[in-house]
């Protein structure tokens, strides 16, 4: 099943990425752990048909930050394919994605890797990958030739500008029950960009055995398909709505600005999400939004007026063809972890601080 949630008030969540650095001072992870246990319990009874639970967020949630088991993530690192690399440097021409191509397979050359997929393994220690390359190796190779200098000279900002974090090797291991990615630090084309690594490289994952149930969140799903990203990024999330299934998953693209939602393209991809999602939720709409909406699920002036009007909780589900109105209800323990009210919070981190005794 597909859904796509077109209104959302919660901060973003989506899957993983390719490397990663680990934050120690993840807020109150275990003060929550001690006090959330045994709820938890039953939430992991809920998802342990899913091989792993893993949360890509741009905005920072303390909530979800505080639950059990997790790894907090800052930031997304590493050394990236060519792919990517068209986000950094979207006029790039025919013959510098050459250049390209041919700079990133001296690279991984110098580490000792090529096409053989053998070559990834250290021969000492069968089973252990060699050490992959960053960004910085690239950067190198292409500053040494005069045909890709301009490239160079925009990666640069990634290797030792404001951006350099993501010149670094992952220390993260990824096998947790439960992965929080932290994105939020990431701002303007980097955040795209970071999104993009994310779903590519999750999709990669999502691939690898199609026996195995998995679910794609895609939170603020607007900055991937909007008018401020690209079509590869566009692509790749239309991509992912319309085979995903086939690999036995779910996709679940969520957004708060419709209007970006269909801006780019005149709304070819985020009508394509619409059209492959079974399921579609919505929550309170302007009536500028409700209208361009009303045409995209075919929803009658009752339902228009209906929409514009939900308080907080209410939504309605469009499923095969047919539209009925609900009023969602979480438990408390829900309720901590998604909130985003500014007292909610306060009471939160109040309760979650360690108490001082009296000498």
């Amino acid at each position: 099943m597909c859904v796509t949630l077109p209104h959302m008030s919660i901060g973003s969540r989506v899957v993983l990425t390719v490397t990663f650095q680990k934050v120690d001072n993840a807020p109150d992870t275990k003060t929550c752990a001690q006090g959330h246990y045994e709820s938890l319990q039953n939430t992991n009874c809920t998802v342990e048909k899913f091989h792993k639970i893993i949360l890509l967020k741009n905005v920072f949630d303390f909530g979800l930050s505080r639950c059990v088991n997790l790894v907090h993530i800052e930031g997304v690192r590493g050394f990236y394919h060519g792919t990517l690399l068209l986000h950094v440097i979207p006029d790039m021409s025919h013959e510098e994605r050459q250049l390209l191509d041919d700079a990133m397979i001296c690279t991984y050359g110098v580490k000792g890797i090529t096409h053989d997929n053998a070559s990834l393994e250290q021969p000492k220690h069968p089973g252990r990958y060699k050490e992959m390359p960053i960004l910085g190796d690239l950067y190198e190779i292409l500053a040494a030739s005069p045909e890709t200098k301009r490239l160079a000279n925009i990666l640069n900002r990634l290797v030792n500008g404001s951006a350099r974090s993501f010149n670094q090797q992952t220390n993260v291991a990824l096998d947790n029950k439960y992965i929080v990615l932290d994105i939020s630090e990431l701002t303007g084309d980097l955040l795209t960009v970071g999104m993009f690594v994310a779903l590519d490289f999750v999709w990669d994952k999502a691939k690898e055995n199609r026996t195995a149930e998995k679910a794609i969140f895609v939170d603020e799903c607007w900055q991937l398909i909007g008018a401020s990203s690209n079509r590869q990024a566009a692509e790749s999330v239309l991509e992912l709505a319309k085979t995903i299934r086939g690999y036995g998953g779910s996709l679940v693209c969520a957004t708060q600005d419709l209007n970006d939602f269909f801006a780019l393209d005149d709304g070819k991809y985020g009508k394509g999400i619409i059209n492959n999602s079974k399921t579609k939720i919505l929550l309170n709409l302007e009536e500028e939004e409700a209208q361009r909406v009303q045409g995209v699920l075919h929803l009658s002036e009752a339902e228009l007026m209906e929409i514009t009007h939900f308080e907080r909780g209410s939504a309605l589900i469009s499923t095969n063809n047919n539209n009925i109105a609900v009023e969602i209800k979480c438990s408390q323990m829900e309720k901590e972890l998604i909130t985003t009210d500014r007292r909610e919070l306060a009471e939160l981190a109040q309760r979650a601080a360690p108490k001082q005794h009296p000498c």
